[in-house]
């Protein structure tokens, strides 16, 4: 190697290089990831199909990230739980946000608004709701 120092090698048992790593940060593009945490649905007609609709909102929840770290670095990055109320016909009736470790409010905001926008199922009764813990954070490629 002409560079020595510039990677980071795993041995396998016998001494041979099994995966290698770049040590130059300048060789990997960080991505704003939200990384879905646990979703949580309870008292729908069917749970299942609720969580499936926060699941398909994923991308959505990550471009909310990506674009508030294209205004300022300080968005930091971090765990968010927020929790959506249904009623009987499959409306949202709210979205609070429970907790938040993520320093720019923006990102919650827009992240309870694409929330807002999923096509719940019905309630089995008068409500239902769903958690949604989110981690928001950053993936080499």
């Amino acid at each position: 190697d002409d560079n020595p120092g510039e990677d980071l090698a795993l041995l396998s048992t016998d001494g041979k290089i099994s995966k290698s790593y770049s040590l130059k940060s300048s060789s990997y593009k960080r991505k704003p990831v939200a990384e879905l945490r646990s979703v949580y649905a309870n008292g729908f007609e069917d749970n299942d199909a609720a969580k499936k609709v926060i699941e398909d909102l994923q991308e959505k929840l990550a471009t909310c990230y990506a674009t508030q770290l294209k205004k300022t670095e300080l968005a930091g990055s971090g765990q968010m739980l927020i929790q959506l109320k249904v009623d009987g016909e499959g409306k949202l009736t709210d979205t609070e946000l429970l907790h938040s470790e993520v320093a720019d409010d923006k990102v919650a905001s827009c992240a309870k608004k694409n929330l807002g926008k999923g096509a719940f199922p019905k309630a089995a009764s008068d409500s239902a709701s769903v958690n949604v813990a989110i981690y928001y954070t950053f993936r080499d490629q």
